[in-house]
């Protein structure tokens, strides 16, 4: 199980790992803060989640990689109305994974603003 933030806004150009780098949580040291990247120490079956922040006027894209290869649709969030001051959005995959493997986050828009205080990518291992 992982689950990290970030201590800082964001501002990514597309395909830019982003890299939560505030560990709040990091069962077997599986997640690294220096690169983003979750790294399977079992084989089986994986649930990760992750939310994403912007501010008014700003817009974020992520999708999320195993291994290199796009693995769910890219989640996008915009906030368009000058009275919201955030907009987020979250989503979630279960992933088979082999140990090894590679799950990480990356930019799926240029100049992707995302808010430290409300963004967050976590996971846990659920099964063989």
């Amino acid at each position: 199980s992982f689950y990290v933030s970030l201590s800082h806004d964001l501002h990514l150009h597309i395909d830019t790992p982003v890299i939560f780098d505030d560990v709040k949580l990091n069962e077997n040291g599986c997640y690294n803060n220096g690169d983003g990247v979750f790294v399977a120490s079992l084989d089986g079956i994986y649930m990760f989640q992750w939310k994403i922040t912007t501010h008014s006027g700003g817009y974020a894209g992520v999708y999320v990689e195993k291994n290199g290869k796009i693995v769910g649709m890219p989640l996008q969030v915009r906030s368009d109305n000058g009275d919201v001051s955030h907009n987020s959005a979250s989503d979630f995959a279960i992933l088979r994974l082999q140990r090894g493997d590679h799950v990480y986050l990356v930019a799926s828009l240029d100049d992707s603003f995302i808010h430290a205080g409300h963004s967050g990518f976590g996971g846990i291992y659920l099964t063989e």
